[in-house]
């Protein structure tokens, strides 16, 4: 059982990849090992909201870390799972701050009114192309660059870069 403040919410999205050995190894994997730091980590137990929003930052970032090293450590124990992967993004609410932390392409928006604002930026090579001008945002969709992700938990990689957003919040 989750304790935490009453004004706290966790929510979580791993999409193993498809294509990839042990996708749904992964996102359970990656869910697990978040889980788990989360209920090992005094951090998550304030009551109020951290007064140090960039070091609870760094702390949700530091736990998308290891949940890759450990995704990449298992992955080099077992052959059939070589390669496997997922992506992460996860919304921790402590009223009224949101953190997200967020890795792959699993996208987060805030609903505002009638608005909705995406949080979150997919770590695609289409992408990185429309970043630097090679490719106009309106080809995104049909480009066949727009799912090969460069940034995910596991999938072979020597290391994550997680995305962390910090959002106020209102009634």
């Amino acid at each position: 059982r989750l304790t935490s403040p009453p004004t706290s919410h966790l929510f979580i999205v791993a999409d193993g990849m498809g294509g990839h050995l042990g996708g749904r190894e992964a996102s359970t994997r990656a869910i697990q090992f978040f889980l788990s730091a989360i209920l090992n980590s005094q951090s998550f137990r304030l009551q109020p909201p951290p007064k140090d929003q960039i070091a609870f930052a760094d702390v949700l970032r530091n736990m998308l870390i290891e949940a890759h090293r450990e995704l990449v450590r298992v992955a080099k124990s077992a052959p059939e799972l070589k390669g496997m992967g997922t992506t992460l993004t996860a919304a921790y609410i402590v009223w009224p701050t949101m953190f997200v932390v967020h890795a792959g392409d699993t996208r987060c928006y805030l609903q505002r009114g009638t608005e909705l604002i995406l949080l979150t930026r997919d770590h695609t090579v289409a992408q990185q192309m429309i970043r630097a001008g090679t490719m106009d945002i309106s080809a995104q969709e049909r480009s066949p660059w727009s799912n090969v992700l460069v940034n995910a938990l596991g999938a072979g990689a020597d290391e994550v870069f997680a995305d962390i957003t910090t959002v106020d919040l209102k009634l």
